[in-house]
């Protein structure tokens, strides 16, 4: 007979019992702990935590949501609520379990009037995403990762590179290309114009330099947030944002101008981040999404051609997106964010002019 559990919800705050069980499981990750959801909030976004728990009140899993909230001609609405790692469950096998939170999640969420979900959860979970609740998996974009073990020393973490991979690299330090951590708050602004660049190019929003620099005070102290930035003749090509948390890093944003490619130097950046990884004892380093096969004909071929050069391991983990209103979809996408883009290229006009957007 299936277990009885509890839910409960929070909404822009994260009990400590919360952070307790994220530490205790082996599914522990940065993206949904308390101090991830401090960050967000700083920033001025929002979070929803649906956690379950047994009858003696022990935390059984949960999963932690982030997003924005917007009001529009007197309708209030989050266009999207995003998970990164979760769920956070003591047992993946338990597929009761993960049903009860998911369903509490998304019960929760559309009393929000959340009207796209987006789960990047660190295991499969397709029979219950999939099969029982309808979320689309997105099996042509990203639903594995790269994953390169840090215990090996960094002579093996070479032989395991694939040959392009290592002639990319010595043509990068060839051309004098130098990877330094960038430190300073101008270094986050020179990356961040880049994200600027590469997200203009690719048709999709920058990353927010809010959040960002939320995300470095609440974790740069303890060396868990950190931008690796890669040069050349003295000017920043490309650069890569990795968060640390215990013994696991992940590479939680890239960006890079058009004109770094042929100098390699995303790769050069990379490996750095692996050299640094083995000489701080950690365990793997999560390189956050590639296609699962080597399919020139779907999309995102090229991301992984380029991650999987490093070596590793693929593995498959979960990217799972839902409609939750059809209506509030269209109106979204054809009214509301159109309408949105064209304010914020006014505002960025504005600002070129009466000074800095930061």
């Amino acid at each position: 007979m299936p277990s009885s559990f509890i839910t409960e919800t929070y909404i822009d705050c994260v009990p400590e019992d919360w952070q307790s069980f994220v530490n205790s499981s082996d599914l522990y990750n940065i993206f949904q702990t308390n101090q991830w959801a401090r960050a967000v909030l700083k920033a001025g976004m929002g979070t929803l935590l649906t956690m379950v728990k047994d009858g003696e009140n022990h935390v059984k899993g949960g999963i932690l949501g982030i997003y924005n909230r917007y009001s529009f001609l007197g309708v209030k609405m989050i266009p999207v609520i995003q998970v990164w790692g979760g769920p956070v469950i003591s047992d993946i096998n338990d597929k009761h379990l993960s049903e009860v939170l998911m369903r509490a999640f998304e019960r929760e969420a559309r009393k929000c009037a959340v009207v796209d979900s987006y789960i990047r959860s660190f295991f499969p979970l397709d029979d219950i995403l999939v099969d029982r609740l309808n979320y689309a998996l997105e099996s042509y974009r990203l639903p594995c990762t790269l994953v390169i073990d840090l215990t090996k020393s960094k002579e093996e973490l070479w032989k395991q590179l694939e040959e392009r991979g290592r002639r990319g690299i010595r043509k990068a330090l060839k051309q004098g290309v130098i990877v330094e951590e960038g430190k300073t708050l101008e270094d986050f602004r020179t990356y961040y114009e880049i994200s600027k660049s590469t997200a203009q190019r690719l048709q999709t929003g920058p990353v927010s330099f809010r959040l960002m620099m939320a995300l470095r005070e609440n974790f740069s102290k303890n060396g868990n947030f950190k931008l690796f930035l890669a040069k050349h003749n003295g000017a920043a090509v490309a650069g890569v944002i990795i968060v640390k948390w215990r013994d696991r890093v992940w590479g939680w944003h890239g960006a890079s101008l058009s004109r770094s490619w042929p100098l390699n130097a995303n790769l050069l950046i990379h490996w750095n981040i692996i050299d640094w990884g083995v000489k701080n004892h950690l365990k793997s380093y999560d390189l956050m999404g590639i296609p699962c096969t080597n399919d020139s004909s779907r999309p995102k071929h090229g991301l992984y051609l380029f991650k999987t050069q490093l070596g590793g391991e693929i593995v498959r983990q979960g990217e799972y997106t839902k409609n939750y209103s059809h209506v509030k979809h269209f109106f979204l996408a054809r009214i509301f964010r159109p309408i949105r883009s064209l304010f914020k290229k006014l505002n960025t006009r504005f600002s070129s002019v009466i000074g800095s957007e930061f």
